[in-house]
């Protein structure tokens, strides 16, 4: 070994800049392959976090039929679920209403109105355009406070600034004077493209506010937030399909993709 490093400072010291023009080859190659190695890795992560965002892993159940509905939607059937499916991170009820929203003689006609719970605007990644999402407290005593779309701030609120502001959401109640709610809106939504249409166009409520002023007490359906790690989303469906006429229900099941924001 003694010989050969000896050979080697000999060669050096007779060929100096070819063992230099070597020695830079050596690192020149070194160097490229650790920056080709970090940028594949980074590249990896960005495709990843992409998809990520393109799909919210939601499958949203809901009854086969809406005049005899099948299932009911409690915590008997989610710690159910939950159960047997161990690809389910959470199951949110999801309940919706009509109602007319107006602010003084300003009116964005008859909207969709969405009751979500705590997690739920985290869990389909929506975001904040400004202001504030639901607090836990707001989703424990069923708050009045919105968060809107932005067609429905731009049109009940043209000066601008939404947020801190009231709106009046006017509810059918059949042949008896409509109920009127006046509710503050803490935030407007970040347009995206959603399975539900339109998201500038919406009206987020906690749904305990339902329940206590609408007397909802069922939800109209489920949506299961399963890990980020499942990808087979077909075979959770088809389990969610199984547990469920495991307990005698015929639930009809659907995929909600959240596409990714185009802004």
């Amino acid at each position: 070994m003694f010989e050969d490093i000896l050979s080697a400072l000999q060669n050096f010291r007779h060929n100096k800049m070819r063992t230099l023009l070597s020695l830079l080859g050596i690192m020149i190659g070194v160097c490229s392959v650790v920056i080709t190695m970090n940028l594949s890795r980074s590249l990896e992560a960005s495709v990843a976090l992409v998809f990520k965002d393109l799909s919210s892993s939601m499958v949203a159940v809901w009854p086969s039929s809406w005049r005899n509905a099948a299932i009911t939607f409690n915590d008997r059937y989610a710690d159910m679920l939950k159960k047997k499916i161990p690809q389910i991170k959470r199951v949110f009820w999801f309940d919706s209403f009509n109602a007319a929203v107006m602010r003084g003689r300003l009116n964005a006609g008859s909207k969709e109105c969405y009751g979500i719970e705590y997690g739920y605007m985290e869990a389909q990644k929506w975001h904040l355009d400004y202001g504030m999402g639901f607090t836990a407290s707001d989703f424990m005593t069923g708050a009045q406070k919105v968060i809107i779309g932005e067609d429905i701030a731009k049109g009940l609120f043209p000066e601008g600034g939404a947020v801190g502001k009231k709106l009046t959401l006017s509810v059918n109640n059949g042949n008896a004077a409509p109920l009127l709610f006046t509710c503050t809106v803490i935030g407007v939504l970040k347009t995206k493209e959603t399975a539900m249409g339109q998201m500038q166009r919406y009206v987020l409520i906690p749904r305990s506010f339902m329940a206590m002023q609408l007397g909802r007490k069922k939800a109209d359906s489920v949506d299961v937030e399963l890990y980020d790690t499942v990808m087979d989303i077909e075979a959770v469906e088809e389990a969610i399909k199984a547990a469920s006429d495991e307990c005698g229900l015929s639930p009809r099941l659907g995929i909600t993709r959240s596409p990714k924001n185009p802004n």
